[in-house]
């Protein structure tokens, strides 16, 4: 009988497709893929980051300059380049869709959700194109999901899980920076800044002692494992240790 692979840790992280600190983790979150492999979970819920585009604007006490300057900010903060303006080249009036069409990939298959997030971000972060029912279809069957995937997005069963998310997010305390390590035991710990990798890699060292570690793949195969993907230098200097 094969031996079956249980994860020693969990690794949650609250994202969204038009979140510039959901992008900004993924080098670091990635890079503990690679390292811990198999002896990782790594969950990404969905937070809704916008409801309504001007309520939250408004919230946030931002104008179009203001978001600008934000955006540069948390570009100079994280070293990982999007558009600063995409919130109006996208033409962004919420995030909830783009969330939901991530629960319905993740709920048709886990691995292909995760990809799916990512095609999303690259395309309304980093291209700042349009997410019109027409991209969200060619994004799934880009990562082989269906095309009712914009149907089902829509569905009681997507929306239930997505609010499932939403309300554990509240429950948690957590926000678009940090992320959540839990350990077989169940115990939980916050790390502030999602993207910081060390930082990230202590806690899980410090939760799960003496879990192992292997080198990452060779970069050659890491661009054709994420081929179609936008991977800037940023991500591969986080993933493979490069100073």
């Amino acid at each position: 009988m094969s031996r079956i692979n249980v994860p020693s840790v969990k690794v949650i992280h609250y994202a969204d497709p038009f979140c510039p600190w959901s992008l900004a983790s993924e080098p670091a979150l990635r890079r503990i893929k690679e390292v811990y492999q198999d002896r990782i979970a790594l969950e990404y819920r969905m937070g809704g980051a916008v409801e309504e585009i001007t309520r939250w604007m408004g919230e946030m006490g931002l104008d179009h300059e203001k978001a600008i300057e934000l955006h540069r900010s948390i570009i100079q903060h994280t070293k990982m380049p999007f558009d600063v303006s995409f919130i109006t080249k996208t033409r962004l009036k919420s995030s909830y869709p783009a969330c939901r069409a991530v629960k319905a990939a993740q709920l048709k298959n886990e691995e292909k959700g995760v990809l799916y997030l990512r095609r999303l971000m690259d395309h309304v972060l980093v291209k700042a194109q349009e997410l019109t029912d027409d991209a969200f279809t060619k994004i799934a069957k880009e990562v082989g999901l269906s095309s009712t995937l914009v149907s089902d997005m829509n569905s009681a069963k997507v929306k239930n899980e997505f609010e499932k998310d939403l309300k554990a997010m509240r429950e948690d305390g957590a926000d678009f920076v940090c992320a959540i390590v839990v350990n077989a035991q169940g115990e939980k710990a916050i790390v502030e800044h999602a993207f910081d990798s060390r930082s990230l890699e202590e806690t899980i060292e410090r939760m799960v002692p003496g879990l192992p570690k292997y080198a990452p793949c060779e970069i050659s195969e890491y661009f054709e494992k994420h081929k179609g993907e936008l991977i800037p230098a940023r991500e591969i200097a986080v993933v493979y240790g490069i100073t």
